[in-house]
């Protein structure tokens, strides 16, 4: 295939960021040098536009095309500066997932059209949070719980995505509870890094999201190179032309991948890109 028909995705936290929140300085420059040559880049990340946009700024990554952000739900066009939001959650999911957190002492995270937020358990961090979660978490706009109602509550939001921050050894139990309370509530929910409960529109996905932008380019998943570590990367890394799953990625991901590469906290993405650029890729 040319070189300049290829659209590159990449989820964040796990895969294109290492553990300082920025990106390899190698793959940043092979993201360049892509981009230069007419191959689109894509984020496709659970982060709100409203964690995802800083990261730009701050040229932590760079040289993308689109942000899709919230599992699938907003993107966000960077030349063009313009968000289209493509589907919204029943406000009674919140409510549900409101009462879940204050019973289990979680934090709770919202994006809607307009603010991301994020309420903390009592107002303040829990105990079970270590230094190193602590370090790694990414607070954004600290409400209460009932300015957090307020704010859904408004006739003008639009509720994209609900979050939970888990202590790992309750994830999986609360993401499966999770599922159950609001299965009559048209969602989609998502175990993400081992750690977060994503819960989402119905229909809504990242591949969705990158589906649609591959339909504005009049390109198809042939045309599509994927690279993700977890829960909700798994429909893109299956629907790609070559799906990449991380070294540190879930068992899952790594199943349904084309290639598994070296960990998030290296150059390896750089590395994998510049040999599709080279035609050093197995196609078949």
């Amino acid at each position: 295939m040319n070189k300049n028909n290829w659209v590159f995705a990449f989820d964040l936290d796990g895969t294109l960021l290492q553990r300082n929140n920025k990106a390899n300085k190698y793959t940043l420059d092979v993201l360049k040098k892509s981009k230069e040559s007419g191959n689109i880049n894509i984020v496709a990340t659970g982060r709100g536009v409203a964690k995802t946009l800083p990261l730009l700024e701050s040229k932590a990554i760079d040289h993308m095309d689109y942000l899709v952000c919230s599992n699938g739900t907003v993107i966000y066009d960077v030349k063009n500066q313009k968000s289209i939001t493509l589907n919204s959650l029943d406000k009674n999911v919140f409510d549900i997932m409101k009462n879940i957190a204050q019973e289990k002492n979680l934090i709770i995270a919202i994006d809607t059209n307009s603010v991301n937020a994020t309420s903390l358990p009592n107002n303040k961090l829990p105990e079970w949070l270590n230094d190193v979660d602590i370090m790694d978490m990414n607070i954004l706009n600290l409400m209460s719980l009932d300015e957090l109602s307020t704010l859904v509550l408004h006739p003008d939001t639009k509720l994209t995505q609900i979050a939970f921050r888990n202590p790992l050894k309750d994830a999986i139990n609360n993401t499966e509870l999770v599922r159950t309370l609001i299965s009559n509530y048209p969602s989609e929910v998502y175990l993400t890094n081992s750690i977060y409960t994503d819960v989402n529109p119905k229909n809504t996905s990242k591949y969705n999201a990158v589906k649609y932008i591959l339909d504005l380019l009049n390109k198809t998943n042939e045309n599509l190179i994927s690279f993700g570590d977890s829960g909700n990367d798994l429909e893109l890394i299956k629907n790609s032309k070559i799906g990449i799953a991380m070294g540190n990625a879930t068992n899952d991901a790594k199943s349904i991948a084309k290639h598994i590469i070296s960990d998030h906290n290296s150059d390896t993405i750089g590395k994998f890109i510049q040999k599709v650029l080279d035609n050093k890729i197995n196609l078949d």
